[in-house]
């Protein structure tokens, strides 16, 4: 499907798409370089700035009607890190890089009514998607 045509797509269903690759740091590197907060503030500030960057790269388009439904699709290279080592520092460093790029304003209870993860292993690249829906208490 073209860039274009997504957009149309996601503008028609109420929800917004964005493709981030590359190897997000897992909670266990978080941990390990919390015993020197320098590092682990850089490690989180090189991946946010990085999202913020494919974000922009894929045409910002911000999200007005709350509450939304958050879905992080992770696709991993192999199964050296457990989803949740995945899922734990990727998700507060998405959901900030959200904020940073002005698609979200917060992402407090008022802003967001579930969060969700799927997980499956690529063999590829490590990437996520992160797909923003409008909520719906009809589906819950």
């Amino acid at each position: 499907m073209g860039i274009w045509r997504q957009r149309l797509h996601e503008e028609l269903s109420g929800q917004v798409q964005y493709e981030i690759t590359g190897k997000m740091p897992g909670i266990n590197e978080i941990v390990q370089a919390g015993k020197n907060p320098r590092a682990r503030n850089a490690m989180k500030k090189r991946a946010e700035n990085s999202a913020v960057a494919q974000m922009r790269a894929q045409g910002l388009r911000e999200v007005t009607q709350f509450p939304v439904v958050v879905t992080f699709d992770w696709r991993a290279k192999n199964r050296r890190r457990d989803p949740d080592n995945i899922a734990g520092a990727g998700q507060k460093i998405l959901l900030d890089a959200l904020q940073v790029a002005g698609i979200l304003p917060n992402d407090g209870w008022s802003q967001i009514a579930r969060i969700e993860h799927n997980f499956e292993i690529s063999g590829a690249q490590d990437a996520v998607t992160i797909t923003i829906t409008e909520h719906s208490p009809a589906i819950d």
